[in-house]
């Protein structure tokens, strides 16, 4: 069929043709899952018979026929309980069915070439934001561009100022323009970096480029509070969810441009749809996403409408690439106790009737975590490190994994799900993680305080596991102004034989860094306490040296209360803010705000190295430490 000037097959193959003197009869369709024939939604019925009406229709009209039979098989896998359906449906209605699912899919045909065609005479027509590149900006962009080109890995060390997010932005949509790649994946650590990359891009929508791309934001940070303990057949916003999907994903990616959390909110209100779920149906459609590291290399979370299996379309855009490592081995490390099953057991053990089937395998869970501690306390060792992965245990956990997710479907109102859900999570993300054992994880085993027996598997190298989540595009682009030396971090990134390296020199002219070092004060973790009062000192002479903004960065939470306390006790007439823990964003964006240009007095920030506010951030201008 011909749909936009572009030619399409419609093509399939039914399970079950039934035939009369070879004459079509019937048409069989075999459906499998775990749920009961009764527990199928709806719309998952509907989807069911649709593919049979469709088989109907190309037959019936092949053949000549003026109707036929659908039988509709049903296998519980869990039970092997199959359940028989059949309806007749004549030429008409099948033709009609077909014609109004063709209509349907040729009008989102027509919308994603529209916004295709937009997308790249926007692209062409566009230019720089800015009236001149910064020093050594354009030969990055250049680079990035050849790199996706060449569908090749690059790996840049970028010092603050040269430019990162504009730098590699641009040159990604000018490919994505010229065919060069399909999708592009912005890919970051921080929330602070997600948020230059939303406005990067509102600058170039703003110099006239129409593309959409959309923000994802976690499920526990995006999810109405409405929605929260009410369970998916009981909620809204799940309840006939793809009826309303198709309207609103017309109606958001005709209207916007910029998809942040606060627009899909919107218009999740707007039609009643789940965010978070609306959010990843909505990314299927737009050119750029911007996402945490995770949705790419957490094996947990990984989005896997796209990572499934290579494709080399995709673009990798990694910022902050330094913080990978570090957060790609905490991906791949996870651990469980005794002591939460036992926890558990007792408060089973609470109950008037304990369901004796979840108590057998909570015992058999701790019958197994014995065996492994009982050897540990015979030699006296209350901590140590294996090579080996704990078959044994983690078979057990993924057996309790699966009772537990066949029994409550059984015993939905159990008093204690919550409890069971918890651990059923974290034995699952055990084992899951587990599965990637390879001779660059240990195993962690040690006797706790209460006796008890805690198993931790942990990643020592996850090079290997970067790389294969980078070999899931076509090109990967992994900047950072901290990525010294280069051949560490190719090495780190496993991407030894497939990369480029490059490394730009600061725009800024070196005369004006200032650099002072204070040796004089030791500031070990057992000598802060004692050097307090020289910090305050060296702080309050730098200060008063000019008026401006300053920030200042302590290692650890505890010692900035330290130094806070003891620096507003001797220098009450300074204005300071604190950096808090677990701030929002909007008190992070407070935070910012009272740095303001051309300061009439002192301001002094006190923030935590590694934190938010340790990079990718922009300060107004001043005095600034």
């Amino acid at each position: 069929m011909l749909i936009d000037g572009e030619s399409w097959i419609l093509h399939g193959r039914a399970d079950g043709l039934k035939c009369i003197d070879d004459i079509p009869s019937q048409i069989v369709e075999i459906k499998t899952s775990s749920l009961e024939f009764e527990e199928l939604s709806a719309n998952t019925l509907e989807l069911y018979w649709a593919q049979a009406k469709i088989y109907a229709h190309i037959i019936m009209e092949k053949e000549g026929l003026s109707e036929l039979s659908l039988k509709l098989i049903y296998v519980q896998t869990t039970t092997n309980v199959t359940t028989e359906k059949i309806q007749v449906i004549n030429q008409n209605k099948a033709k009609d069915f077909f014609n109004e699912v063709i209509e349907s899919f040729t009008n989102w045909i027509k919308l994603q070439h529209q916004l295709k065609k937009e997308r790249d005479l926007s692209i062409n027509n566009l230019n720089f934001p800015f009236s001149s590149y910064r020093q050594n900006q354009y030969e990055f962009a250049a680079a990035v561009y050849k790199t996706i080109a060449l569908n090749k890995k690059l790996l840049v060390e970028a010092p603050t100022g040269t430019g990162k997010t504009i730098s590699t932005i641009f040159p990604a949509i000018k490919a994505l323009g010229t065919s060069k790649c399909q999708k592009i994946f912005y890919l970051t650590a921080k929330q602070s970096t997600r948020q230059v990359a939303e406005e990067t891009l509102q600058l170039l929508v703003d110099h006239g480029l129409s593309i959409s791309t959309i923000t994802l934001t976690s499920k526990e940070q995006i999810t109405f509070a409405e929605e929260i303990d009410i369970p998916d057949d009981e909620n809204p916003y799940y309840l006939g969810y793809y009826d309303r999907l198709r309207p609103a994903l017309m109606d958001i990616l005709t209207n916007e441009k910029i998809i942040t959390r606060q627009v899909i909110e919107t218009y999740a209100k707007k039609h009643l749809l789940d965010p978070f779920e609306f959010s990843l149906d909505v990314s299927n459609f737009c050119d750029l996403i911007i996402c945490d590291y995770n949705y790419l290399f957490d094996p947990l979370v990984k989005l896997q409408r796209f990572f499934t299996e290579k494709n080399y379309g995709y673009t990798f855009l990694i910022d902050e690439a330094h913080n990978l490592i570090d957060r790609s081995r905490a991906m791949y490390t996870k651990e469980i106790s005794s002591e939460e099953v036992k926890n558990l057991l007792d408060k089973l053990h609470s109950l008037p009737q304990p369901p004796q089937e979840v108590v057998n395998k909570l015992n058999t869970l701790l019958n197994a975590f014995d065996l492994i501690k009982e050897p540990l306390l015979n030699y006296q060792q209350r901590d140590v490190i294996i090579e080996e992965k704990l078959s044994s245990i983690t078979k057990k956990l993924m057996y309790f994994c699966d009772f537990v997710t066949e029994w409550l479907k059984e015993n939905p109102e159990f008093s204690l799900k919550d409890e069971l859900l918890e651990l059923f999570f974290t034995a699952y993300t055990f084992v899951k993680v587990s599965d990637y054992y390879t001779e660059s994880f240990r195993t962690h085993l040690l006797i706790t305080k209460n006796s008890e027996l805690l198993i931790r598997v942990f990643c020592l190298d996850s090079s290997s596991l970067i790389a294969n989540s980078l070999n899931l595009g076509g090109s990967a682009v992994l900047f950072s102004a901290t990525l010294s030396p280069l051949n560490y971090y190719q090495e780190m990134f496993g991407l030894i034989d497939d990369s480029l390296l490059y490394q730009l020199t600061s725009p800024f002219n070196e005369s004006n860094l200032n650099l002072l070092i204070t040796s004089y004060i030791p500031v070990t973790y057992q000598q802060r306490q004692h050097s307090l009062t020289n910090i305050i000192t060296a702080i309050y002479t730098m200060i008063t040296a000019k008026t401006g903004n300053y920030l200042v960065f302590l290692p650890s939470y505890t010692f900035l209360k330290q130094v806070v306390v003891a620096f507003n006790q001797a220098y009450p007439h300074v204005d300071t803010i604190i950096q808090e823990t677990n701030m929002t964003r909007m008190q992070q964006e407070e935070f910012l705000k009272q740095f303001v240009s051309s300061p009439s007095k002192v301001l002094l920030g006190f923030a935590v190295l590694g934190g938010s506010f340790a990079e990718g951030i922009d300060l107004k201008t001043g005095a600034n430490l």
